[in-house]
């Protein structure tokens, strides 16, 4: 059957691979589609400017506006959904394409300190995954619960239940994951300092430059709650985006996940979005200027050479996710989790 957590296979057949190393790859790759439900469009890398029209300057320069008051904030919420389904296979992994399906309604609350630097987080995340491989199924369905606070991370899964009756392998209490990770199956895959350090931004790729934007256009206007939105519509370049370092992820991933693939994390990263797409959709607020809306879409058909396998890795990948962001500056408290001994 396939293992409780990341797909990998319990029954496999001898040299049909190795099977910890699988797990741990699944693993990986499915906490990598978990980080998109960050905000995406603030980025910024050094290349060539090959000229967008005034037109398209003109909106790039009222889109920038939004997310520079989008960090001047000092608190906010984002509620959204995300919607990630994965296609992987590879001969060092078995003939047969495993698919996976997470689907996952989150709420955030957050304290800034009006540079785009999170003080402190308060989340909760309803997850549905779903794992098929070898004309077997199982579906899993978690609540997750995360509190930031002075840079400790507490996590807490107080629901998990699997279509095979595999126990919850997560703590059902508050854990501080700083220093219990071990506790969270798949967590030695990062480097939780940089990982803790990549969650203390609310928009940690940079700046939106004309430099990675392919096109820009405004659409035609929406209406929401008696106010019509300004629209717009960006596809970035990610071929650039790769080489350039792929948002500067592979930093939160660790050595032993450089050693299970064979790949560091910049590298990893970089083949994920060589050949990747991503456009996104700005609803934008016209007289505060400030966002209110963010749907992207990420797409992604890669073959990852990994050295430790010897072979290819082949992924496809479609992340859709959408974000609504509201109070804005509205009062907020966000305390670490009180532990009963």
């Amino acid at each position: 059957m396939l293992d409780s957590w990341g797909g990998g296979f319990k029954n496999r057949k001898p040299g049909e691979g190795n099977t910890e190393m699988t797990r741990k790859i699944y693993r990986l790759l499915i906490l990598l589609a978990v980080f998109w439900i960050l905000p995406m469009p603030h980025l910024s890398y050094a290349q060539e400017d090959e000229g967008l029209s005034e037109q398209q300057q003109e909106w790039l320069t009222y889109v920038q506006g939004a997310f520079a008051n989008f960090t001047a904030a000092t608190s906010l919420s984002i509620q959204g959904g995300q919607l990630t389904t994965q296609t992987l296979s590879s001969p060092a992994i078995g003939t047969e394409e495993v698919v996976i399906s997470n689907e996952q309604q989150y709420d955030s609350d957050m304290l800034l300190d009006g540079t785009g630097q999170v003080i402190a987080v308060s989340s909760g995340i309803d997850q549905t995954s779903m794992y098929s491989a070898m004309g077997q199924e199982v579906r899993q369905v978690m609540i997750m619960e995360s509190v930031l606070v002075d840079g400790t991370l507490w996590v807490a899964v107080p629901n998990f239940e699997d279509s095979n009756g595999n126990p919850n392998p997560f703590p059902t209490e508050w854990t501080n994951l700083n220093e219990d990770g071990d506790q969270f199956p798949g967590i030695e895959l990062f480097d939780l300092e940089a990982l803790m350090d990549y969650s203390s931004q609310l928009l940690p790729f940079g700046d939106l430059t004309d430099a990675i934007v392919l096109t820009i256009a405004e659409a035609e206007g929406v209406e929401v709650e008696g106010k019509m939105l300004r629209v717009f519509e960006v596809e970035y370049d990610m071929a650039a985006i790769a080489e350039a370092g792929g948002f500067g992820l592979g930093r939160i991933y660790s050595e032993e996940m450089a050693t299970t693939l064979g790949l560091s994390g910049d590298e990893l990263v970089r083949e994920l979005f060589q050949e990747a797409t991503m456009h996104q959709t700005l609803w934008i607020d016209p007289d505060t200027q400030q966002l209110h809306r963010i749907k992207a879409v990420l797409q992604i058909d890669a073959d990852i050479y990994s050295p430790a396998l010897q072979d290819s890795l082949h992924i496809i990948q479609t992340t859709t996710a959408v974000q609504q962001i509201s109070n804005i500056n509205a009062p907020l408290t966000i305390e670490a989790p009180i532990i009963e001994e």
